[in-house]
C-alpha cells in the first residue's frame, strides 16, 4: 500500500483469472466496498488498483474479499 495525495496505490499477490471486492473502513466496524462494489480483475500474479479521493483520509483500512 501507497497513499501519495489524494491517490493509495494498493498491490496484492494475486493469481489469474480471479478477481477481489476492495473493502474499506475508517473505525474497523463498519466496512464498504469500494469503487462501488466492482470487482477489481487479476492482472496475473501481481494485482495492483489505485483509489482516488476528494481529500485523503486521515486513517483507513482496507481488506481484500476473493469473489467466487
Amino acid at each position: 500500500m501507497n497513499t501519495l495525495g489524494n491517490q493509495t496505490t494498493l498491490t496484492w499477490d494475486s493469481l489469474p483469472d480471479r478477481s477481489w471486492v476492495i473493502e474499506i473502513s475508517d473505525d474497523f466496524t463498519s466496512w464498504d466496498s469500494e469503487p462501488g462494489g466492482e470487482s477489481v480483475a487479476s492482472q496475473g500474479t501481481s494485482t495492483t488498483h489505485v483509489l482516488d479521493y476528494d481529500s485523503p483520509p486521515s486513517r483507513r483500512f482496507y481488506s481484500l474479499r476473493k469473489t467466487p
